[in-house]
């Protein structure tokens, strides 16, 4: 399905579960950027979407939908959409301290500093609409899950929503103990203390100043040298992977480049034979170099004598024998003679 604007095409790819008073499409646009696209149900939602929508347009904000118009007799909204990993999956794969730091700054910078509308930050922050990548870092959506709170004042529920994502993010710092004053940043914002996202901005930058990476270095080196280096393996294993395969890649081609230009050794002289066996050779040319001469003395030959043995004669002398005349048939049959 196409869904056509005066400035865009969207084609639906599919669509995505959020509330029940809404209908969420994934689309991809013309120019290959992800979008949400979303269309309320009832005329009451569409109202409030349409007055909050029209503000943000007006002011110029960052935090303001992509589109705005008006099908079907509702309003749809588009918002880009960061596609990637959960950040409570992404967090599940043991990550490090350095790495969720910048994770936590980076999302109090989308959600505080785009003057985005208290429920649009409401859902922002919502665990299903935070997903993590490694092309976009850390992305906010919003599908909305609760649209009937769209007109409520929500900056409460955004603390509290906020203070979860953090607890989430600092989980081990926060059971080791060492972390005070996160601690008492996230109470504020449990107890609701703060008037809005603005203060909520100051106040987190001036924790994420106090909190630096010597505190929990000794927390690390708790779980032994082993752990440290899989994680660190784990992070730049991609780096490393592809770092290995050129270093192989160019080796070989090296040793393929030197035994190609390296001429091989080839005796200086060599010999001639006359013959093989008894066989002469044809057009053998007398002229040759003799193979160099060897320190060990060639062996000579011996040839030992056949044992002289006297022989017997094949035939003995036959006795002299007459020829039996006719009368005895003429068969010529030789008689001995008696002595």
């Amino acid at each position: 399905m196409v869904i056509r604007t005066v400035e865009r095409s969207y084609r639906v790819i599919r669509t995505l579960e959020g509330s029940r008073e809404i209908t969420a499409f994934l689309c991809d646009s013309e120019n290959g950027n992800p979008f949400l696209l979303i269309r309320p149900k009832g005329q009451a939602l569409s109202r409030n979407m349409l007055r909050c929508f029209l503000e943000q347009r007006n002011k110029g904000n960052a935090g303001k939908p992509e589109d705005c118009f008006v099908r079907e007799g509702v309003v749809w909204a588009a918002f880009a959409y960061g596609g990637g990993t959960p950040i409570c999956e992404w967090l599940k794969e043991g990550r490090p301290y350095r790495l969720r730091a910048a994770l936590g700054r980076e999302l109090a910078e989308q959600i505080f500093t785009r003057n985005l509308p208290v429920y649009l930050q409401y859902e922002a922050l919502h665990p299903s609409n935070l997903m993590v990548s490694k092309e976009r870092g850390l992305c906010a959506n919003f599908l909305f899950f609760e649209p009937e709170k769209f007109s409520k004042d929500l900056l409460p529920e955004v603390e509290k929503r906020f203070a979860d994502c953090l607890s989430l993010l600092y989980a081990e710092e926060l059971e080791d103990g060492k972390a005070e004053e996160l601690s008492d940043f996230l109470r504020k914002l449990k107890s609701a203390e703060f008037t809005d996202g603005t203060g909520i901005y100051r106040a987190y930058r001036k924790v994420c100043g106090e909190l630096t990476e010597e505190p929990y270095k000794e927390g690390e080196k708790k779980k032994g040298i082993l752990p440290i280096l899989w994680a660190k393996a784990t992070e730049h294993g991609k780096h490393l992977f592809f770092f290995f395969y050129w270093l192989l890649v160019l080796l070989l081609w090296a040793g393929f480049v030197y035994a190609c230009v390296t001429p091989q050794e080839t005796p200086q002289e060599r010999i001639r034979f006359q013959n093989i066996g008894e066989l002469p050779i044809d057009g053998f040319d007398p002229v040759y170099v003799p193979a160099e001469e060897t320190e060990e003395p060639i062996r000579e030959e011996f040839i030992l004598p056949a044992e002289e043995t006297e022989e017997e004669p094949f035939l003995k002398e036959l006795p002299e024998t007459e020829t039996i005349g006719p009368e005895m048939g003429g068969l010529g049959i030789g008689r001995e003679r008696d002595g």
